[in-house]
């Protein structure tokens, strides 16, 4: 396989722009959120507000995914960029008017969700491209490790700005961060994958149904994926309820909002040095991704037994050792055809968003009715995990060259 170099600039570039749209979306998700909550007095409003985002990204995957395959990657993140300050600056406008009507707060949230996702698959595609495997594996984990820092203090920071900077300087921030974002992207090189372009409605309409057919004979017909799949279905099982379930039970026990905070705090802050981690050793791709499954399984185990004092220290080991499977699935991208990489990730995503919602559902269950229970429900699904990795062939001995990661 062909190695591709590339300019420094172009991963640093990239990398910054990235983290600037995701300092603006950071503010201003936690700003809308609870402005929307505070000011109708109803929580139920940040529930539709959530759910309706979570659900609509994981609709959007593959029909995303599809259309990243028939545009110039850095032209759409460009465009999709400049969108959605057009739209948060039109959503400024109309605030005082859709803050009366929440489907009015959820129309401008979904529209920008669109430009979102397909920023997020477009970025992807882009770096999986110009960048080669080892070095395409590190921007992901260094994209993730920084963005995982920026949600910390921007969280720590978001109250604070709330109270004390204006809903319009909010506004105003979130719009100029995506216009510094398209801007950015505009100074990268051009993208090398093939571009596809349909002008007849009603060819692309075939194409499209073409194009998921060949999404989903992919993931199915081709053993690595199809094992990928299957086992990030399965784990994300867990992972839709350990973070966002498991904080608020503990919050609720305490009878203290602080712990929820603590608990999201050092799961976030255990990332990050799992990233590190994978930084440095991401070229083992299947012993860290073993390493994970075993340790994230007796975190759970040991959750219900330890003081709750040590309750926060437990997430945080727990949100360590789940960065550790992030190579793993940097890994296959780079094993997916270009030409078919958007519709097949896509495809991908769409399968394996559908999970957790339902982890959340049986964890619940499990959790209300037998506190224990709950927890050896959780563990199992690591294990399970464990031994699907132990006894597929196609993904339990992958090891990458740590000689051709250089520096940046």
């Amino acid at each position: 396989m062909e190695k591709i170099f590339i300019k420094n600039n172009d991963f640093q570039t990239l990398m910054i722009s990235i983290l600037i749209s995701f300092v603006g979306d950071t503010l201003f998700d936690l700003f809308i959120v609870w402005k929307v909550t505070y000011d109708s007095g109803n929580i139920m409003n940040a529930a539709y507000m959530i759910g309706g985002s979570l659900a609509f990204r994981g609709i959007l995957s593959l029909i995303v995914g599809i259309m990243i395959d028939r545009f110039n990657k850095k032209k759409l993140m460009i465009a999709v960029n400049s969108i959605s300050g057009a739209i948060i600056f039109l959503f400024w406008c109309f605030y005082g008017f859709a803050i009366q009507h929440i489907s009015l707060c959820i129309f401008f949230i979904l529209l920008n969700d669109i430009c979102n996702t397909v920023f997020s698959s477009a970025y992807t595609t882009y770096a999986a491209e110009r960048f080669e495997k080892t070095i395409f594996i590190k921007f992901q984990s260094t994209v993730t490790m920084l963005s995982r820092t920026i949600y910390i203090i921007g969280s720590a920071v978001a109250g604070w700005m709330i109270t004390w900077v204006s809903g319009k300087g909010l506004f105003l921030i979130d719009t100029t961060s995506f216009f510094v974002c398209a801007f950015l992207i505009s100074r990268l090189s051009d993208s090398k994958g093939n571009v596809k372009r349909i002008n007849n409605s009603k060819v692309l309409m075939i194409s499209l149904v073409k194009d998921i057919k060949i999404s989903y004979h992919s993931i199915f017909q081709t053993p690595l994926l199809r094992s990928m799949v299957i086992i990030m279905f399965l784990l994300n099982l867990a992972y839709g309820f350990v973070p966002n379930i498991l904080p608020v039970m503990f919050s609720v026990q305490s009878k203290s909002s602080i712990t929820l905070g603590v608990i999201k705090s050092m799961m976030a802050v255990g990332e990050i040095i799992g990233l590190m981690i994978v930084n440095k050793f991401g070229h083992y791709v299947s012993r860290l991704f073993k390493l994970a499954m075993l340790a994230c399984g007796v975190c759970m185990l040991c959750i219900p037994i330890c003081p709750f004092f040590l309750t926060g220290f437990l997430f945080l080991i727990y949100g360590m050792f789940d960065s550790l499977t992030q190579p793993l699935f940097s890994y296959v991208i780079t094993t997916i055809d270009a030409d078919n990489r958007g519709k097949i990730l896509g495809g991908i995503d769409t399968l394996i968003l559908m999970s957790p919602t339902i982890g959340i559902a049986i964890g619940t269950q499990f959790l209300t009715s037998n506190y224990v229970n709950g927890f050896l429900y959780l563990s199992g699904i690591f294990l399970i995990g464990l031994l699907l990795m132990l006894f597929n062939k196609n993904l339990n001995h992958i090891r990458l060259n740590c000689k051709s990661i250089t520096k940046i």
